[in-house]
């Protein structure tokens, strides 16, 4: 965790040089593979955020990891909420590569803030869990469907909202910024609550009543 969280600021600081100097890196139709070669270590800097941040608030709270994973992703609306205000209140008077540049502040934040940091062990490697058994259950079909139902899972949840400030622009001559924004705000507020809001259901009683006859573990 303490060189896949600082290497995550690295790739978002790299990729989003890159799309920033695109036009100097190529001509023609080949701006086209650099921001394509640009979106792809952004979305690794991605990936590396979500390796670290889960397991390690697990790690970090491993009675309360509903709760705290729950308030954790709440953030990424939260991100959505802070860049959609910020672009548009900048509205045109800012240029485009300004707006996208800002992305290097909080980046070079994260590579900043590790430096020195001692991360704990994960579970897995508190438990005695190697490596290659991790990854041996990659091969388990349950995992396979569960991968397939994330994946269109991000999908149905990503692409919509990349198009809502495009599509409600050109067609109904609103800022579809704004929208974004509010859905996002309906999303944070619910994620901050979803902890508490699991505790009080049926489902969690039932868990409650498993872990108190020794019939699964707690967490």
């Amino acid at each position: 965790m303490g060189v896949m969280l600082p290497l995550s600021g690295i790739a978002f600081i790299v990729g989003t040089s890159v799309f920033l100097f695109a036009d100097k890196l190529a001509t023609g139709a080949g701006v086209y593979n650099v921001l394509w070669i640009a979106a792809v270590i952004t979305g690794v800097g991605w990936g590396l955020v979500e390796t670290v941040i889960n397991p390690l608030t697990a790690t970090l709270y491993p009675d309360e990891k509903t709760a705290r994973l729950n308030a954790l992703h709440a953030w990424w609306p939260g991100g959505l909420i802070a860049g959609g205000l910020i672009g548009y209140l900048l509205g045109e008077s800012v240029s485009w590569q300004m707006k996208l540049g800002l992305i290097l502040i909080p980046a070079a934040a994260v590579v900043v803030l590790c430096i020195g940091v001692k991360f704990p062990p994960t579970e897995r490697a508190a438990s005695g869990i190697s490596m290659g058994r991790m990854f041996k259950e990659l091969l388990n079909p349950m995992f396979i469907v569960l991968f397939c139902s994330m994946f269109l899972t991000a999908a149905s949840e990503l692409a919509p909202g990349q198009w809502v400030d495009l599509a409600l622009t050109r067609t109904v001559h609103m800022q579809g910024i704004l929208l974004l924004v509010y859905v996002s705000g309906i999303m944070f507020v619910a994620r901050h609550f979803a902890g508490p809001l699991v505790h009080k259901t049926f489902a969690h009683r039932i868990a409650v009543v498993f872990v108190r006859a020794g019939r699964i573990r707690p967490g």
